[in-house]
């Protein structure tokens, strides 16, 4: 992850489709929140399941400001839960501190869909 503090990488023939990977001084909510926001945005416009591999920078420091009193809350706990994970076995990144987290489907809400 040189100069990234968050990337998302996309495995198609992984049983995990999609890791998001933070550096140990990144792993914050706002991180997570915008990392999470960036994989919403490839999954409107590349597809939920990807078709190659791929590594996807997340560009911002910040998810949306609509999500400060919802979702950043969620990456909140993540985080922390993330903070006390004992690190285990992930293919392809070794032993690391890990946690599965489920994309919640009404963060979005329908905002990226193609406009007619």
């Amino acid at each position: 992850m040189p100069n990234a503090r968050a990337v998302i990488v996309r495995r198609p023939s992984s049983p995990v489709k999609d890791y998001i990977l933070l550096t140990r001084r990144s792993a914050t909510a706002r991180q997570l929140s915008a990392a999470v926001f960036t994989l919403l945005t490839v999954h409107a416009t590349a597809g939920i399941a990807p078709n190659r591999d791929a590594v996807v920078r997340v560009p911002a420091t910040e998810g949306p400001a609509a999500w400060i009193e919802t979702e950043e809350r969620r990456a909140e706990a993540m985080v922390r839960r993330l903070y006390r994970a004992k690190a285990r076995y992930v293919p392809g990144f070794g032993f690391v501190p890990a946690v599965r987290l489920t994309v919640p489907a009404q963060a979005m809400q329908g905002r990226l869909k193609a406009k007619a």
